[in-house]
Parts: structure tokens; sequence; C-alpha cells
């Protein structure tokens, strides 16, 4: 039996966030994609494997704001791999 627990998912998000910030992957940082909600902030993704990361990011939270931000209730934005 899996169950999908608040703390499970926090802990699996930082163990993602801590390899990733000490394996860099390609010639460009690596960035995490977050959403804020009502409920909060939440990391969504790593973004790794475009030419400029940075810029592959912005483009996923720009489509991802334009489809569900309109609502004012989400919010994606992003931000290097610490």
């Amino acid at each position: 039996l899996f169950t999908f627990q608040k703390d499970t998912l926090d802990n699996q998000a930082e163990n993602v966030r801590d390899y990733f910030s000490s394996h860099q992957f390609g010639g460009s940082i690596d960035y995490e994609l977050h959403k804020t909600s009502p409920l909060g902030d939440s990391f969504v993704a790593v973004v790794f494997g475009y030419m400029d990361d940075n810029a592959g990011c912005r483009d996923i939270a720009m489509v991802l704001n334009g489809k569900y931000g309109k609502s004012g209730e989400f919010n994606y934005y992003f931000r290097p791999v610490k």
C-alpha cells in the first residue's frame, strides 16, 4: 500500500533538490519550478537538459501561468537549484 502524505512528498522533493544541487547536468545551471497557490508554495519540477535551463524553465512557467494563472489562484515561478 502506497500512501501520499505531505511530509513524504516534501521529503521526496527535498531529496530531488539535494541531488541536483550537487549533480549539475549540462553547461547551464539547473532550475527548480515552483507553484504558489492559496494553500502555499509547492515544488513542481527540476528543469535540466536544455541549452539554457533558465530560458527553458522561464518558458514553461510562462505557459503554465498563461493557462492556469488567469484566475489569480496559481503563479508559477523558477529559481536556480540551491
